[in-house]
């Protein structure tokens, strides 16, 4: 067949689709608010925004509305116009998270989620009309149709507000599709895959500047997109710095965190149901999810990791028995759809036998040939990680052979997990969809060989918080290079999404890096860290960090990048600025989660998970 009786096919598909579509539209089966609004005993009155007028549910003092007995049958379509009322636009606050629920018995399901914030976003002043495949989140197969009830729920934003007062919804209605455009007729959004390499620091990266072959995979990686050179973690621990890449907020406004590192107090307080995830956005948008990670015992279902995710899959496997038993079958099942991949890499970790970093033996033997002294990893009756902090905690001093020893260990650990990245990359592009995925490589945090004195991650000097952080998506991004603007993980979540072109649905402190990508100016922000007793601010070149009782210290970066001279007696003043920016900013963050931890909701760990914590350096 001849090119152009090829493109007259298409054309004529093309059409006739039109056709279809028009004659077949879609049906409204149930107008929830013309018909069971009544019986939810909530307000309805015509309320006009952005000059159209609507027959709406008023949300007045009331933040949740259920509505009883709504039909669901295969291919149903719940459709919702949202807003807030034109009299509050201009007021002091932040806007309104909306929500919709279906509850069936006990059991809740989530459906949508959307944050609206007239005052600062211009396009948020008009109603918001979304499509939710109702069938298709409920799982409903065809038969008989089922009944659900929806809780529509709205909270405002970071602080108090009287939008919450003022939240409207409209066009509730239950809807039958009609005919639309053949599927190969829509263009396919793009896969994401977020791959974190835990405990990998950024200057033991080869595209970062290291001296040593360690990463060739990820240096591929960075050099078909942009690599940001001074990316911070907002935590020194998985955890914490996990959940704010999922979710765009730092650890205090997420509130994902343990008790104190006592053993008995180390309970976690899991992710607010409030909270919206990547993956939920992502699923919301037709995305199927899944996600793969450690068990470290941190990222668990348990802890809210889970969220948003159709398959989440926590193992003991190592990062090669990953690829081949979990996240490649993953992918041969799902790369004909549009997907969100999450895969956590755990074997650069400390280790908990006996040594502290230990590889297979085909990438840690070419590092040992050049060590000759009789370290094995145990001392004192303990070994791997115990042994190293426990050197810490008597301040013993550590021989210099050893210590390169040690980083050798570790950079076999870093090698032995970027064969496997390689392995990723190369399934991804024999599946022919390596250019149609968006990749982004990021750790949640960094390590320390006595660079300050200690070992493991406990504090949050620059081998800790600064991580490596790649993006990669040839027909938007490129080969961009470096970027030195000072950038935080809190971005990961809004850079993916603007790229995607979906809007965050609900409040993020992150922003989107995607501006740089565009035209390489990215507005000077504060970048703040948070960690267990520690916390600190970053406005470049100028880093604070307070040590509770400890006292705390100032850096100028550009001129001393190792952090060794303490410039808080030299620059007084700056040095009390960014503990009034430190400080307001916590006050500001912590109302944001107030009302969002409770001692109910507390996840105790089991006996083997305080041992397996104390094993990896996490409490004592």
């Amino acid at each position: 067949m001849s090119k152009h009786r090829i493109l007259a096919a298409i054309a004529i598909l093309a059409i006739g689709g039109v056709l279809l579509a028009a004659l077949y539209p879609r049906t409204v089966i149930l107008d929830l608010i013309a018909e069971r609004a009544r019986t939810a005993r909530v307000k309805v009155e015509t309320v006009s925004i952005g000059g159209t007028r609507l027959p709406a549910i008023v949300v007045g003092k009331r933040k949740r509305v259920s509505i009883e007995a709504v039909p669901v049958f295969p291919g149903a379509i719940l459709t919702v116009s949202i807003g807030v009322r034109e009299d509050v636009w201009d007021l002091d606050g932040d806007g309104v998270l909306f929500q919709i629920f279906a509850k069936e018995g006990d059991e809740r399901t989530f459906l949508f989620s959307r944050y609206i914030d007239p005052k600062s976003r211009p396009e948020h002043r008009r109603w918001i009309t979304v499509d939710i495949p109702l069938a298709e989140k409920l799982q409903v197969g065809y038969g008989l149709p089922s009944r659900v009830g929806l809780v529509l729920k709205t909270s405002a934003g970071f602080r108090g507000n009287k939008r919450n007062d003022a939240a409207v919804w409209a066009n509730l209605k239950v809807e039958k599709p009609g005919l639309s455009w053949p599927s190969f007729l829509r263009k396919r959004p793009p896969n994401v895959l977020l791959l974190s390499l835990d405990t990998l620091r950024a200057d033991h990266v080869g595209a970062f500047g290291y001296h040593r072959n360690t990463t060739p995979s990820i240096d591929r990686i960075a050099s078909g997109g942009i690599r940001f050179s001074r990316a911070y973690a907002p935590a020194n621990h998985t955890l914490e710095s996990h959940m704010s890449v999922l979710t765009g907020l730092y650890p205090i406004a997420h509130g994902v965190r343990p008790g104190s590192g006592k053993r008995r107090e180390i309970g976690v307080a899991p992710l607010s149901a409030n909270r919206v995830t990547l993956a939920e956005t992502l699923q919301a948008r037709g995305y199927v999810t899944g996600g793969f990670a450690y068990d470290c015992v941190w990222l668990n279902r348990k802890h809210g990791f889970g969220q948003g995710f159709e398959e989440y899959v926590v193992s003991r496997r190592d990062s090669a028995a990953m690829n081949d038993h979990e996240i490649f079958p993953w992918l041969d099942a799902h790369y004909n759809e549009p997907f969100f991949l999450f895969v956590h890499y755990y074997d650069i970790h400390s280790d908990w036998e006996k040594l502290p970093y230990d590889a297979p033996d085909r990438f840690k033997s070419k590092y040992q040939k050049s060590y000759s002294g009789t370290f094995d990893g145990c001392g004192g009756g303990v070994c791997a990680t115990r042994y190293l902090m426990r050197l810490d905690t008597k301040d013993r001093p550590f021989a210099e052979p050893e210590l390169a020893y040690v980083r050798s260990l570790y950079d076999a650990g870093v090698e032995a997990t970027d064969f496997q990245v390689g392995r990723l990359v190369d399934k991804l592009e024999a599946l022919g969809v390596l250019d149609d995925t968006l990749v982004v490589v990021m750790s949640d945090h960094g390590e320390e060989f006595r660079d300050h004195g200690r070992f493991i991650h406990s504090q949050i000097y620059e081998e800790i918080v600064r991580v490596p952080l790649i993006f990669r998506w040839p027909s938007v991004i490129g080969a961009m290079g470096e970027s030195l603007d000072p950038v935080a993980l809190v971005d990961v979540m809004p850079t993916i999404l603007d790229l995607l072109g979906i809007a965050p649905e609900a409040p993020i402190q992150g922003r989107s890096l995607y501006p740089y990508i565009r035209n390489r100016v990215i507005p000077p922000t504060p970048i703040y860290l948070v960690g267990r007793g520690l916390d600190g601010v970053v406005q470049w070149p100028w880093k604070l960090i307070v040590q509770g009782k400890g006292g705390s210290s100032l850096y100028n970066l550009e001129e001393d990048p190792n952090e060794t001279v303490d410039k808080s007696e030299v620059h007084p003043r700056k040095f009390r600025e960014l503990r009034r920016m430190l400080l307001t900013w916590k006050n500001d963050t912590s109302r944001f989660q107030e009302g969002q931890r409770s001692a109910e909701s507390v996840v105790e760990p089991s006996e083997k998970d305080l041992d397996r914590l104390e094993a990896l350096g996490y409490g004592s």
